[in-house]
């Protein structure tokens, strides 16, 4: 059995060491040759196996004199043959990987059954005999895992996202088992966040899967990127995705959902109070008297201005009646977004050409005096509703054309609870009653 089937470096290193003194087989054919005491101080269950003395090292056999020997009453003792020299003692200890179920990889991920050589050499199929396909992943699943305890990279299978979600699950099944997950959770995260803008497109597409995942692993930055879509489209979530969404993270997502809502509404307030800049003379000083600048004269100036704040009053009127901000289907994104954008987006010059055709006429020249009016009020009223076009996501927003607001914070403290529910914290995890230890970041054996 050689570990070179795992696609190792061919030397001395993960996943086969020279002085490695456990071998672990996955499947008929693939091996690990790994560190006893490093294995012990990474993981739980190896901690438990090798403390009960369950996978005992091989015994030599006994010397000749020690054996029991029967023989006849009447018999002579025959002489005794030479004694054997003893053999030296097995040092290497066995595990080997029994009662996987090829129906659900993802949620069994078997168990380490210490054996010996000789249980290995007559039955060379005792770690069983899988699908060679599913075979093939659950060796690069256990790869992964143990090569995580070493400081390997992971090698991920990016055929498609339901693909690497799959994948990732059934490291956290394998990981949970042998009670190592705050180091095997941290290196998925960061083989996933590897993978840069196709993480944050696939996460942006499925949100809803995405978070599953960040809440099995403990995936701050997953975690973080998924809580703040979910709150932008929470509004056109179905009952099913919200069903989905983990029961101990729900209530976060509905509080930033909530969050926004109040930032929408905020929003909508400043827009219906609000008055162009331009049209504010300034308070009167205090204990000073209404100067030239809050005359009639001074108002008479800003009438094409004023002219301009009434239209888009207008214009804000007609939106809230038809119920195109907050309450809208799409949460009121394309009324907002049409404010951000400004220019041609609203109140353009066709609209301008009906209010002039219609109600109140103008020269060309108090059109083209007004138009500007407009246009610069625009500008500013775009200030109002920036605060809803922040990014707090990695996506890039312009690029990826978003439909939903992404401006809800997250903070580190709320990153925070996310590893205290899970029960990981710098490195320590209750990994569901195992009491996994803290991650070593140095040792012996690591991978360079």
């Amino acid at each position: 059995m050689s570990a070179a089937n795992l696609g190792g470096d061919g030397g001395d290193g993960f996943p086969e060491f020279n002085d490695g003194n456990v071998i672990i087989i996955i499947a008929a054919g693939y091996q690990f040759k790994l560190h006893l005491d490093h294995l012990k101080r990474s993981a739980e269950r190896f901690r438990k196996l090798f403390a009960e003395g369950a996978a005992s090292a091989n015994q030599s056999e006994a010397v000749y004199g020690k054996l029991s020997r029967i023989t006849a009453v009447d018999e002579a003792p025959a002489a005794p043959p030479p004694r054997k020299k003893a053999k030296k003692a097995d040092a290497t200890h066995y595990l080997v990987l029994q009662g996987v179920d090829e129906r659900d990889l993802d949620t069994n991920c078997g168990v380490l059954v210490p054996t010996n050589k000789d249980a290995i050499i007559q039955n060379p199929m005792i770690a069983g005999n899988l699908n060679a396909k599913i075979e093939q992943r659950y060796i690069r699943l256990w790869r992964n895992v143990l090569g995580a305890l070493y400081h390997a990279d992971m090698t991920l299978d990016q055929t498609d996202l339901a693909t690497l979600i799959k994948d990732s699950v059934g490291m956290v099944s394998i990981a949970r088992y042998l009670g190592c997950l705050p180091v095997v959770s941290y290196r998925i995260e960061h083989a996933l966040i590897s993978q840069g803008d196709t993480l944050w497109k696939s996460i942006l597409n499925n949100p809803v899967a995405w978070m599953d995942l960040a809440w099995r692993v403990g995936a701050r930055d997953i975690f973080k990127e998924c809580l703040i879509h979910l709150a932008g489209i929470f509004h056109r979530l179905t009952a099913d995705e919200k069903r989905s969404i983990p029961y101990e993270v729900f209530s976060k997502v509905e509080e930033k959902a909530q969050l926004l809502e109040r930032y929408k509404a905020s929003v909508d307030f400043r827009l219906a109070s609000w008055i162009s800049p331009d049209l504010k003379p300034g308070p009167i000083p205090p204990g000073g008297k209404v100067g030239q600048d809050h005359g009639r004269t001074a108002y008479a100036d800003q009438i094409y201005m004023w002219i301009a704040q009434h239209l888009f009053d207008h214009f804000l009127k007609f939106a809230f009646q038809n119920g195109d901000n907050r309450g809208a289907p799409d949460g009121g994104f394309h009324f907002y977004q049409t404010i951000y954008r400004g220019g041609d987006a609203y109140l353009k010059k066709s609209d301008q050409d009906r209010f002039h055709q219609g109600d109140c006429p103008m020269t060309p020249k108090a059109q083209r005096v007004l138009f500007n009016a407009i246009a610069d009020l625009k500008i500013q009223a775009k200030e109002v509703v920036r605060p809803l076009f922040t990014n707090a996501a990695k996506i890039d927003r312009e690029k990826e054309k978003l439909l939903h607001f992404t401006c809800v914070p997250v903070t580190d403290e709320e990153l925070e609870w996310l590893h205290i529910m899970k029960g990981i914290k710098k490195g320590k995890s209750r990994g569901e009653g195992e009491g996994e230890e803290e991650e070593s970041d140095e040792s012996e054996h690591a991978v360079a």
